[in-house]
């Protein structure tokens, strides 16, 4: 529920981004702002979608492979952003951007996750020793 709700805030505020051009500087750093802590947030909750999703069984692979995403994301972006932008432009951009946000908000609404299952405390206890 919590992601469901992170990912409509991201994509209210990347759907309304474009205003910024009109609306003037404190509006571009409101939305700004608003958008960093929305993604902030999900990288404390990728914990607990991991073990949802996956469950105790390799734990921490599964949650190194979902980190590991989003370096491979970002070097994907990265290599693409010219090249869309030469296609799309600008404006296409903030909508390309939006549609997948819109997507992976569609995706999370199809995920049928029990709510009440996070993660145990010894898990965490038994992470700690792992690092010791």
């Amino acid at each position: 529920m919590v992601a469901l709700i992170a990912l409509t805030v991201l994509a209210c505020l990347l759907g309304s981004f474009l205003t910024c051009e009109v609306a003037g500087r404190v509006f571009f750093f409101v939305w700004v702002c608003g958008m960093f802590l929305v993604m902030c947030g999900f990288f404390t909750m990728v914990p607990t979608f991991a073990y949802r999703l996956f469950g105790s069984q390799h734990f921490n692979a599964n949650l190194g492979l979902l980190y590991t995403q989003g370096i491979i994301g970002s070097l994907m972006s990265t290599l693409l952003a010219p090249v869309l932008k030469n296609l799309l432009g600008w404006h296409g951009m903030f909508y390309f951007s939006f549609g997948a946000v819109f997507v992976g908000l569609l995706l999370n609404m199809s995920l049928d996750i029990p709510c009440g299952n996070t993660i145990p405390q010894h898990m965490y206890r038994d992470l700690a020793l792992l690092q010791r």
